[in-house]
């Protein structure tokens, strides 16, 4: 990856879309990646009533995210009182 480039996410809907009930699609981002809707909150999964709307709000949401949990679970490290993200 060229310095000063941003990682981006793409989208793995076998491994990050659960699909258990019908009409209802979770997203569930892989570590290194959440919303950007408030820099206040680390947000990771989110649901969606179509496939569509999914794809659009990973267009214009998605961005690297850098949080304890992320950093940790991509280091191999683990985070004090959490079990797994």
């Amino acid at each position: 990856m060229k310095q000063g480039r941003q990682p981006r996410y793409k989208l793995n809907v076998a491994r990050d879309v659960d699909t258990d009930e019908p009409g209802v699609y979770i997203l569930n981002l892989p570590a290194g990646f959440r919303f950007d809707h408030d820099v206040y909150s680390l947000e990771h999964v989110r649901a969606y009533d179509s496939m569509q709307e999914l794809r659009e709000d990973i267009k214009a949401y998605v961005i690297p995210c850098q949080c304890t949990e992320c950093t940790a679970f991509i280091n191999g490290t683990t985070v004090p009182g959490l079990k797994n993200i």
